[in-house]
């Protein structure tokens, strides 16, 4: 039963037939590419803002510490507010993530871990909840796995793209 409140709720049904899902997709690849581009510099930043070295390494095994316990709890998450509320929440992680990312005051651990925690929100909410809309609208497709295979690789690809461009 959850499975078609699921189905009817995020109208998953409606967006795999719609000529607008391949616009959806080259969307999510280019906020991946500008993502990327900018969060090449975040370690600069850091470091400009007063952080040493070291301190940046410990942002980044903050940021996967949170990260790996998000990645569980975010099927739940899905399973009772929908993909859709998810891509919103991730998207609103971010817009944070960047605006205390500008007014980030040097030596303040306690918003370089919340930093750190938006990141990981941000990154977990939004590839998860977008793979999960792929999924569901690409179910009646018997060749299911190998497309989401050429999404994440599309997605990498931009990443790549955009680090080599910042």
């Amino acid at each position: 039963m959850q499975v078609v409140h699921f189905y009817h709720r995020n109208h998953v049904h409606r967006l795999s037939r719609h000529p607008d899902f391949s616009y959806f997709e080259l969307a999510i690849w280019l906020h991946t590419l500008a993502l990327s581009l900018v969060s090449v510099f975040v370690p600069i930043l850091l470091l400009k803002s007063g952080y040493a070295i070291g301190q940046v390494i410990i942002y980044y095994l903050i940021f996967n510490t949170i990260d790996v316990p998000l990645n569980f709890a975010v099927g739940w998450l899905l399973r009772n507010i929908g993909a859709k509320q998810c891509l919103i929440l991730g998207t609103i992680a971010v817009i944070v993530f960047f605006a205390l990312l500008g007014a980030l005051p040097p030596q303040n651990w306690v918003l370089l871990t919340l930093l750190a925690g938006l990141a990981a929100l941000y990154y977990t909410l939004f590839c998860i909840s977008h793979s999960d809309l792929f999924i569901e609208a690409k179910r009646d497709h018997l060749d299911t796995v190998s497309a989401v295979g050429a999404v994440a690789g599309q997605r990498k690809f931009a990443r790549l793209l955009g680090r080599a461009m910042g």
